[in-house]
């Protein structure tokens, strides 16, 4: 089997309470005015609105309009991948690499870092496992990945941000949601 039969593309997803929060390449901030396109009216009191920044590094919304990234699991040994952006917007073919502790992108990193699965503490691939959408740690060199600055900036009680990094949060998220686009991707030429 080569590396097309066990790659993929995917976006990933985190759950925290009752908030569903897609990662990404956009940080929420609050802003005074509405939103290109936020259309409706706003209760009295909702004084503020939720807009999203590009960002360098890897964060998660749970706010609306956030853009999940779509991801390239190039899948190089036993279970283990480099991870390229697809999406038009957010660092089209440029690889996630690990700078000090947070995730970003370039198109040449100083350092190749590879990226796993793991379902209860093991290892797993992907292409073994069953389904479009799968729970699983996703796990680098440094262990599994954290939220840092988690932040509710609104009135909104589940809503949240938080930039993702390897190390220096508040702890390992644990299993995320991986909802497979498609399998057996070539990779990027």
């Amino acid at each position: 089997m080569d590396d097309k039969e066990k790659s993929f593309l995917c976006t990933l997803h985190v759950s925290r309470g009752n908030a569903f929060a897609s990662i990404g390449f956009q940080k929420a901030v609050m802003v005074d005015t509405p939103p290109k396109g936020a259309g409706g009216s706003m209760s009295t009191n909702y004084l503020h609105y939720v807009n999203h920044e590009t960002a360098k590094n890897l964060h998660c919304s749970s706010y609306e309009k956030n853009q999940p990234v779509l991801l390239y699991f190039r899948h190089v040994n036993d279970g283990q991948y480099k991870v390229y952006s697809r999406s038009e917007n957010f660092h089209f073919g440029e690889q996630l690499f690990i700078n000090n502790d947070a995730i970003t992108t370039s198109n040449s990193p100083a350092e190749v870092n590879l990226f796993s699965f793991k379902k209860n503490g093991t290892r797993i691939n992907i292409h073994e496992t069953a389904g479009n959408q799968i729970s699983a740690e996703l796990v680098c060199k440094d262990g599994g990945i954290e939220l840092r600055d988690v932040k509710k900036i609104n009135e909104h009680k589940t809503n949240f941000t938080a930039q993702i990094v390897t190390k220096g949060g508040d702890g390992p998220i644990g299993d995320i949601t991986i909802r497979i686009v498609e399998r057996e991707v070539d990779w990027l030429k």
